[in-house]
């Protein structure tokens, strides 16, 4: 039997939260030389007791054992259960406790490494509402960097009664664990007992009185301090224009209790931008263009692009229809040419300058006038007479 890594898999249950209680049984299993084997530990707990299941491998190349997985079956005070498996890596994992903690509905703050070996701190919470074909429940993650939630921040909007620097740092490792951690409220000068959770997925803390309720987000002004009580609901309320104003499909700190039955859709953390927002911008964009122009009824036409003629120097537009307009003459929608008609576009030939601009007519300005009456030299005099 190799000592070494009969020592290892003590150590490694020790430090997972399994104790010396399966030293022996280990040990035993291990003297025989089987490929695999189990071990099973029962743990009472707060309201409840949690059961675990190891599971050992021995490796065919190395003939080490290892300790690869357990499954933890929770079952509460009241008959609700509750299974997941979790999985070792390196011998690191979640422990037992913090097992019986996902298990509960609470959050657990943990080191990870990713597909590229960088290594991360991600808070961990088991979604209820998303169940696998084998009947593990989804993992969620949430970065404790980028998603945006600060315990200590939290807590320091709540009138908790002063705490030695050791101290205050012991309650900020057991919220991170996932534990419900008792903690003493100043309320009128007296000082209440009362229990925290931390709520990452939410970015607040819950609260919950001795009998276990858990408080509101109006019963828990009470115990914040003064300036921040006043001021959390317009804050809630400006977060959440800015979630509407981004199209995030995420509720706001706050909004929720945050209990387990709760669930933000999955991708919380992406800016989604609503269909009438793309719409618009797409308008715009085309606006700019200048393929398409907005009228004052905010209907789309057709627009012209300005382009340069390279060959004299002169600007021309170009519409879609590839006909070039000068730049000098192109009425606008509310001019006229000379007999009334409305013109938006004329083509450049028409537009030519000239020095005697009075003497050149249209066709249809000289047909006109030839079907008028011509005055006489006697209808002059007599008007000159009269």
């Amino acid at each position: 039997m190799n000592e070494k890594n009969l020592q290892y898999l003590k150590d490694n249950l020790k430090y997972m939260g399994f104790g010396e209680k399966l030293n022996e049984s280990l040990e035993a299993n291990i003297s025989e030389g089987k490929p695999s084997f189990e071990l099973q530990l029962s743990e009472k707990m707060h309201r409840g007791n949690i059961d675990a299941k190891l599971h050992f491998r021995q490796s065919p190349s190395t003939g080490m054992y290892f300790f690869n997985s357990y499954e933890a079956h929770l079952v509460k005070e009241n008959g609700f259960e509750r299974n997941q498996q979790f999985f070792l890596n390196n011998g690191k994992g979640v422990t037992l406790k913090e097992a019986y903690n996902l298990l509960d509905g609470r959050s657990v703050l943990k080191d990870m490494t990713n597909k590229e070996g960088v290594e991360y701190k991600a808070w961990l919470k088991l979604d209820f509402d998303d169940k696998k074909a084998n009947g593990q429940y989804q993992v969620r993650q949430f970065h404790h960097e980028k998603y945006g939630f600060d315990l200590k921040k939290e807590l320091q909007k709540f009138n908790l009664s002063e705490l030695p620097a050791d101290k205050e740092m012991q309650l900020m490792q057991s919220l991170q664990k996932g534990n419900r951690q008792a903690a003493n409220f100043d309320l009128g000068g007296e000082k209440v007992l009362m229990y925290i959770e931390a709520n990452p997925q939410f970015k607040t803390v819950n609260l919950i009185d001795p009998t276990g309720n858990q408080l509101t987000r109006f019963e828990k002004e009470q115990y914040m301090v003064a300036d921040l009580a006043m001021m959390e609901p317009e804050m809630e309320m400006k977060e959440k224009e800015l979630s509407v104003d981004l199209g995030k499909n995420q509720m706001a700190p706050g909004e929720n209790r945050g209990t387990e039955d709760n669930k933000v859709e999955k991708g919380a953390d992406e800016t989604r931008v609503p269909e009438t927002t793309k719409v618009e911008k797409g308008r715009i964009e085309k606006e700019r263009s200048g393929k398409v122009e907005i009228d004052a009824a905010g209907n789309e036409r057709p627009g012209d692009k300005k382009v340069q003629n390279s060959n004299d120097g002169k600007q021309f537009t170009e519409n879609l229809k590839g006909e070039k307009i000068s730049t000098a003459k192109v009425r606008t929608a509310d001019q006229k040419d000379p007999i009334g008609s409305d013109v938006k576009q004329r083509p450049a030939n028409i537009q030519k300058k000239t020095s005697r601009p009075s003497k050149i007519l249209s066709s249809r300005t000289k047909a006109v006038k030839k079907l008028l009456p011509q005055k006489s030299g006697s209808k002059r005099k007599a008007l000159k007479i009269g």
